[in-house]
C-alpha cells in the first residue's frame, strides 16, 4: 500500500523498541532512502518498495491507512508530541529535537491539551486532528496529562493531510513513544497516510 512514508508499519518492522519505556522516534524520508532514528542514533535505513501517496486523503496517528482493516497496524502504546516536516532532517537537527524545532514544520500535536474529541495541531497550518473510537488522554513522559494511550485496534487520529509532503517529497516524522505491546507479526504503524 501507500503511507505517508515515515513512522509506517515497514520501518517499524525492523525496530527493537522497549516495553513500558519513553523513546524517541523519528523517521527521515530523502525522496528515496527512509531512515529510522531512536534516541537521537541511526536504528535502520531502507530503500521503500511500492508507491508513495500522491494523492491527500488524511493523516492517521495510531495506525496506518488501509481500506482493509487487517492491514491497519494499529498502535499499541502512548503517542506524545508528533511533529510533521517539510523535508528531511539531518542526523544533527533529530538528534537536537528536544531543545530546538528545526525548519519546515507542518504539523504539531504536543497532546498538552489531551482531552475533548480533538488533537490540536500548534504549527499553525490547521491539521486539528479528530479523536476516532476515543484513544484515553493519560500521563506523557514528565508524568503529566499530554500522551494520547491508543489500547486498542480501533482508536486513532485523523487528520487532514492538505499541505503535507506526499509522493517522493521529501519529509520527517518525529514522536516520542511508549509501546504496551509489540506486534507478532505485520508491524504497527503511528502515523501514516
Amino acid at each position: 500500500g501507500t503511507d505517508l512514508g515515515p513512522l509506517a508499519r515497514p520501518l517499524i518492522d525492523g525496530v527493537g523498541l522497549p516495553l513500558n519505556t519513553w523513546a524517541h522516534v523519528c523517521v527521515a524520508y530523502s525522496g528515496t532512502v527512509q531512515t529510522v532514528f531512536v534516541n537521537g542514533v541511526v536504528d535502520n535505513t531502507q530503500t521503500p518498495g511500492g508507491s508513495r501517496a500522491t494523492t491527500l486523503n488524511s493523516l492517521k496517528i495510531g495506525k496506518q491507512s488501509a481500506t482493509n482493516p487487517a492491514f491497519s497496524y494499529f498502535f499499541h502504546g502512548r503517542v506524545d508530541d508528533v511533529r510533521v516536516y517539510a523535508g528531511s532532517l539531518s542526523a544533527a537537527d533529530i538528534r537536537q529535537m528536544a531543545i530546538q524545532v528545526p525548519n519546515g514544520l507542518k504539523a504539531y500535536y504536543s497532546f498538552s491539551d489531551a482531552s475533548g474529541g480533538t488533537a490540536i495541531d500548534y504549527s499553525g497550518n490547521g491539521h486539528t486532528g479528530t479523536l476516532v473510537n476515543a484513544p484515553i488522554a493519560t500521563a506523557d513522559r514528565f508524568n503529566v496529562t499530554g500522551a494520547y494511550n491508543f489500547n486498542s485496534n480501533t482508536k486513532a487520529i485523523s487528520a487532514s493531510d492538505t499541505g503535507l509532503p506526499a509522493g517522493t517529497a521529501p519529509r520527517t516524522m518525529c514522536s516520542w513513544l511508549r509501546p504496551t505491546t509489540l506486534p507478532v507479526s505485520g508491524g504497527y504503524a503511528i502515523a501514516a497516510k
